[in-house]
């Protein structure tokens, strides 16, 4: 998990608002200004990081449970009888 995070955390738009935060910080400490805006920077980061990580793991879950179903339907195929002849007479009865 903790591995997605930082995964999440080298995308180029996050890496971008973390140096903006960067640059934020020092001009705000020079000028003895507060550093509300930072803060917000980098709450909007961790979130965006945060949810990219809840995404990708729904996604993941999604694509098991599909793999899982083809995997069951596979299976289940292979004891049917192949062709026509098979599918006419289980629809006959």
């Amino acid at each position: 998990m903790l591995q997605r995070f930082l995964t999440q955390l080298k995308d180029p738009m996050l890496l971008i608002l973390m140096a903006a935060a960067a640059v934020s910080a020092v001009t705000n400490a020079l000028s003895g200004e507060s550093f509300t805006e930072v803060f917000i920077i980098l709450i909007v980061v961790l979130l965006n990081a945060v949810l990219g990580v809840v995404q990708e793991s729904k996604a993941e879950a999604a694509i098991e449970g599909v793999a899982d179903h083809d995997r069951r339907q596979v299976q289940g195929a292979a004891g049917r009888p192949s062709g026509r002849g098979g599918e006419q007479s289980a629809r006959a009865r």
